[in-house]
């Protein structure tokens, strides 16, 4: 694990310390390090690193010794301040959304005119402000992807048997099983160790359940809105870097992001 000197931080357990040292460090990246996401072998590394390459901040196999060390408690700490960051985030795309409202109907209406649609895209306010933010959503779901498959793994290891329960759980569980909150908690838990049920897209559910906005006709309008970053500035300083496997500015994040708000906002309507 990452060296950091314990001595400027008062008080609270050990636990307490390593979950807030991953929050700042990686999710949140408080000492503006360019923490990226590198999809090519699944690790964090930062990227104001010169022509050097960049350093790798976290990977999986810290991950799992993370793990071994906390057990579950640990992992539920992490997922308890990943989950109250991600409800903040998205309470902001809830914001910009309904600031947007009218502009944004404005340019459904004219998404095949090309006068009428550049008038719409100019009245779309906070645009670099919208991508940040989701950018930063798809930072730390990918971070609870890693976070996933690292328990995966140490469980596995551990308690193979629960491990296969819960995994064909995963895989089997019909989708007319009613959504009540223990059968929702448990397709999270089984999620955490397969990829046939998203746990991330779970947790999104749940978080804009909290938020006032996902059951209203407004958020039919998400899609637009995501055509807005298309002409974000972002776009003009993004480069592709070899060493980090993604852009420097870390919008690569941005697909991940888009593609599960669209489908668990879709799900919020529908339930």
């Amino acid at each position: 694990l990452q060296d950091f000197d314990v001595k400027e931080i008062s008080g609270g357990k050990a636990v307490t310390i390593m979950t807030n040292w991953f929050m700042d460090n990686v999710v949140k990246d408080v000492n503006g390090l360019g923490v990226v996401f590198d999809p090519s072998d699944k690790s964090f590394r930062t990227s104001k690193a010169g022509n050097a390459a960049p350093e790798i901040l976290l990977n999986l196999l810290e991950l799992k010794a993370f793990i071994r060390i906390f057990g579950p408690y640990g992992v539920d700490k992490l997922e308890s301040l990943l989950q109250e960051y991600l409800g903040i985030l998205v309470g902001s795309i809830d914001i910009a959304l309904r600031a947007n409202k009218d502009a944004l109907e404005t340019l459904a209406l004219n998404m095949h005119h090309l006068y009428e649609r550049g008038v719409a895209l100019k009245q779309v306010q906070d645009i670099e402000s919208l991508i940040a933010f989701s950018i930063q959503i798809g930072h730390a779901i990918n971070f609870r992807l890693l976070l996933s498959e690292a328990a995966a793994g140490v469980l596995e290891a551990k308690v193979p048997t629960l491990f296969s329960l819960l995994s064909d759980f995963a895989c089997y569980a019909p989708s007319s099983i009613p959504e009540n909150e223990d059968v929702l908690r448990l397709k999270m838990l089984a999620g955490r160790l397969s990829n046939s049920f998203s746990p991330d897209a779970a947790v999104l559910h749940s978080v804009l359940r909290k938020v006032s906005g996902p059951g209203d006709t407004t958020w039919i309008l998400l899609p637009y809105l995501y055509v807005c970053c298309m002409i974000s500035n972002v776009w003009n300083t993004s480069a592709y870097t070899i060493h980090t496997g993604g852009f420097n500015s870390n919008v690569h994040c941005l697909a991940r992001y888009m593609d599960y708000i669209c489908i668990v906002s879709m799900r919020s309507k529908i339930s």
